[in-house]
This record gives structure tokens, sequence and C-alpha cells, in this order.
């Protein structure tokens, strides 16, 4: 009995690994256009002011570039020459200190737009717009910020493809040899079904229920520590319900579970089907 939960453990808990690595990968390849979109409305676009403008002057900039259809409104910010200096300050420390007469920055308004604007025609359009405002020096953002996450978001994708058949390949091999081992051990009881008289079927029937009740036990561990590890990075991820889509990872859970269900029944078939009707060299 000890030897058959020994087993029957070392099972599960290779379904439970390959499922759990299944259900991260398919949780980050769904999310991964929720996280460029973030990162993407992240870059920060920055207005440099007119010298001497009063706060009317600000706030009536800072309704007109409100009003663009790109820009994200409640990311608009004004930030006046004088805390750029304070921080800067304390970047470089007492011995570098900056008065404010030697302040060498200007007010600057800064804000994101949405991420369908963040590529090349898209920016240069807000800059051709914003600049057009009265009070506004120059708009100025890092032209290759997009660039470089439009490439490595795909670098991403496509390592994840790659990881996903592999895994796929692995996934198989490693639960076909579990339940293989599995099986061996009850490799005498088809031998008995057979010589009492039983169909394939009638052989094959309590197998194919253990490996159900086997892709169910381990779809439920895995989703629960799924949902440990998405809890742990919910605390420790700031932007974490903005990228966090409850329907995908639904969508992954159902999907685990039918991966689980087909590969362990197939593996169940293939193992089964290798002692039906075989000769007795065959058992030992």
């Amino acid at each position: 009995m000890l030897k058959w939960n020994s087993r029957k453990f070392f099972t599960l808990f290779s379904v439970v690994l390959v499922l759990t690595l299944f259900g991260i990968y398919g949780i980050t390849l769904l999310h991964t256009s929720n996280m460029t979109k973030i990162l993407k409305e992240n870059i920060n676009l920055i207005a440099e002011l007119d010298a001497n403008l009063n706060v009317d002057q600000v706030d009536k900039i800072k309704q007109a570039i409100g009003q663009l259809e790109q820009v994200k409104a409640e990311t608009i910010r004004f930030i006046p020459k004088s805390e750029a200096l304070i921080e800067m300050n304390s970047e470089l420390g007492s011995s570098s200190m900056l008065s404010e007469s030697d302040n060498p920055f200007k007010d600057v308004i800064v804000f994101n737009v949405t991420a369908e604007f963040v590529d090349t025609e898209g920016l240069q359009d807000v800059r051709s717009k914003v600049e057009t405002i009265n009070g506004i020096s120059e708009l100025s953002y890092y032209e290759k910020i997009y660039e470089y996450v439009g490439s490595n978001v795909r670098k991403v994708i496509n390592v994840l493809l790659v990881l996903g058949l592999i895994l796929s390949f692995f996934a198989f091999a490693l639960i076909y040899s579990t339940i293989q081992l599995n099986l061996y051990a009850d490799r005498f009881k088809i031998r008995t079904m057979e010589l009492v008289g039983a169909n394939w079927a009638q052989i094959r029937k309590p197998f194919i229920v253990d490996s159900l009740r086997l892709a169910l036990q381990s779809t439920i561990v895995s989703v629960l520590i799924l949902s440990f590890l998405l809890i742990l990075l919910a605390t420790q991820f700031t932007h974490f319900n903005k990228v966090f889509n409850f329907g995908y990872v639904t969508l992954v859970v159902v999907c685990m579970f039918i991966f689980s269900v087909f590969i362990t029944q197939l593996a169940s078939y293939m193992v089964v089907n290798r002692y039906l009707g075989a000769s007795k060299s065959k058992f030992y």
C-alpha cells in the first residue's frame, strides 16, 4: 500500500509540475499585450515652458494639452524648475549643490499618451500639436524608447513561443514516463482481466477513470499554486491591477484542465495498449 501511495504521489507531483509551468507560461503570454500597453503609457513626454509664466497661464497650457485626443489627461503634471533643482541637488550631494541663480532647468509639464499613439507617427503628431500651444517652447521625449519597448516585447513573445513548444514536448515525455512506471506495477491486473474474459474497453476503463481523477487533482493543486504566486506578485508589483485580467486567468485554468485530461488520457491509453494482447514475455 505504501508503495502504491508513493507511486501515486510521484505521478501527481509530475503532472502538477508540468501544469504549473504550463499555467505560468499561459498567463505570461496572454498578459504580454497588457504589459506592453502599460510600458508604452508610462513613457513621459516633457513640454518645456517659456520663462516667467504665471499660475493661470500654466493652467491654461495644461488644459490645452489635456484636450488633445492622444493625451491621458489624468497624467498631466506641472514640475517647476525649483523642484527639479532640489531633486538634482539631493542626488549630487552637498559638495556639488547649485543655487537657485545657477538653476539650469526650466519649468516643465510632463504627461503620457495612450498606447495606440506611441509610435513614430503618433508621437510626431503629438509634438506638432503641443508645440503650437502658446507658452511651450519645446516638447521632448526619448525617441527610441518605444522602439526599444516594442523590440523587447517581440523578443519575449518569441522566447515564450519557443519555451511553449519545448514545454509541450517535455510535458508529454514526463507524464508518459511517470504513468508508464505507475501502470507497470499494475500490468498483471491487465493480464488477469484478459484471462477472465474482459474486453479491451473494459480493461481500459479503470485506468482511464484513474487518469481523469489524476487530471482533476493535479489541476486543483496547480491552480492553488498559481493563485499563491499571483497573490505574491500582487503584493510586489504596483501595476498588477492594471495588468491583471481575470478572464485570461480563467481561460488558462480551463486550458490547463483540458491539457491535463488530454495528456493523461493519451499517455494512459498508449501505455495500456502496450500490454493488451501482448505475449507473456512482455510482462517481465
